[in-house]
């Protein structure tokens, strides 16, 4: 029941998702310029596994990634069907320093078209 509320209650879910493809793809970019260096610089690499494990990564973070932003696309979409007030008005504030306020700009209205324009 928790898993259902979090699901259909929020997108922070979502975004999650996104940030850890964000972050697996830039671990694996960082670890094939590792793995490039080190094998330019002094001869060292093991045949065949950095190239599976690097892409295996990458390819696994930049699905990650899209899955993450498909998912947050849909949900806006589903928000906006939901044809919710972006605001929720809870309490209205009526005083008597409001009136005063609107009083006070009317002043200012009429004293601004008083002026004389030359």
């Amino acid at each position: 029941m928790a898993i259902k509320h979090v699901t259909t209650t929020s997108t922070r879910l979502l975004y999650y998702i996104l940030y850890t493809g964000i972050l697996v793809c830039g671990l694996s970019v960082v670890t094939i310029a590792y793995f490039i260096v080190r094998y330019l610089l002094s001869g060292i690499g093991v045949g065949g596994w950095t190239s599976l494990i690097v892409s295996v990564w990458f390819f696994g973070g930049l699905t990650t990634l899209i899955l993450g932003v498909l998912g947050i696309y849909i949900a806006n979409i589903l928000s906006e069907t939901k044809r919710r007030p972006y605001t929720t008005v809870r309490r209205v504030h009526r005083a008597e320093n409001e009136r005063h306020v609107i009083k006070s700009v009317a002043a200012l209205d009429s004293r601004q078209d008083t002026r004389v324009v030359q």
